[in-house]
């Protein structure tokens, strides 16, 4: 299972959410580095694995998730669960500061790579 959490992302505003939402994706991959000492990743993927860090681009972040679940469904042998949690807030806040902003279909694109 993948557990994310956007209950710490707490920016005012766009750039700084982009960086608190990748931050929690780092933090995923490094409570998964085991994937990178089994063999179920290609030396493309290994690449790409520790690429997935709180600088990497957008695109990259966007595909993150669906990267991880593919790697660990190799390693385990089944479906992997991505379990995501939205706290209220988190959603008035970020509706609120992003419905007119040029930027929130970024955020609406994230969201939907993380359930597609």
């Amino acid at each position: 299972m993948i557990f994310l959490s956007f209950a710490a992302v707490k920016a005012g505003n766009l750039k700084d959410a982009k960086t608190q939402i990748k931050q929690e994706i780092a933090r995923l991959y490094e409570e998964n580095r085991y994937l990178l000492e089994s063999n179920v990743l290609s030396d493309n993927e290994r690449k790409i694995y520790n690429s997935t860090t709180i600088q990497m681009d957008d695109t990259m972040a966007q595909n993150a998730l669906k990267a991880l679940s593919v790697w660990m469904e190799r390693y385990y042998g089944r479906k992997v669960i991505i379990l995501i949690i939205i706290t209220k807030e988190f959603v008035i806040a970020h509706r609120l500061s992003y419905s007119n902003h040029p930027h929130s279909r970024w955020f609406i694109f994230l969201l939907r790579s993380f359930l597609c």
